[in-house]
């Protein structure tokens, strides 16, 4: 079985609250307030979900979970309505819904797919774990980035062993023949990305 890895709110119900601890008193890397996923969604077009995790490392110009939310997936949504037909579930016109979600939330189950960033941080649980591999094996799509070398990659293949065993599920590059990079548009070459602190430094 293959599962697929891509490397101010609204007043919700007392007991949504105390379920979901006090993430609505937690912001993004901008300071934007988290968005908390509601019991009945909106609507069923394409939301985020953004991963919230506790970090039990440090890494230099990380900010764990906050790393890029929600603005990453914001623009992500918005230039996916622009060049496809997928309808995007709106907050406001042109700002899409980014929940931010607990591997222990039902909610989870509702999410097309779950972005996580700096994951070269994270620590889960065995009740995290356990619902990630749940999720995965339902169909669902871990989409995580913006980690970097040897030491955060061990960090994160360690924590998703938890969830996916490597006995099980073997990590590897997807090749540029692979049919997923040419459904919907034809990608001819996937760059390396620097890291912003490295191209305020030395540029292309």
């Amino acid at each position: 079985m293959a599962i697929p890895i891509v490397l101010a709110g609204v007043a919700y119900p007392q007991s949504r609250q105390d379920f979901l601890g006090d993430l609505g008193g937690l912001r993004g890397e901008q300071g934007d307030p988290a968005e908390l996923p509601p019991e009945l969604w909106p609507d069923r077009y394409l939301a985020g979900c953004h991963m919230f995790y506790t970090s039990v490392r440090r890494e230099d110009n990380g900010a764990g979970w906050r790393t890029d939310y929600p603005w990453a997936q914001r623009n992500l949504l918005l230039r996916l309505s622009e060049l496809t037909k997928t309808g995007v579930s709106w907050r406001t016109p042109g700002v899409a819904h980014v929940y931010l979600v607990r591997l222990t939330d039902p909610a989870l189950f509702e999410c097309p797919y779950v972005m996580a960033s700096d994951v070269g941080t994270i620590g889960l649980s065995a009740e995290e774990a356990d619902n990630l591999r749940r999720y995965l094996e339902k169909g669902g799509l871990l989409w995580v980035d913006d980690f970097w070398g040897k030491a955060a990659w061990e960090q994160w293949s360690h924590e998703l062993s938890k969830a996916i065993p490597v006995g099980e599920y073997k990590v590897e590059d997807v090749p540029l023949s692979d049919p997923i990079f040419h459904a919907m548009l034809g990608v001819r070459k996937v760059p390396q990305v620097p890291g912003i602190g490295f191209w305020r430094r030395y540029g292309d």
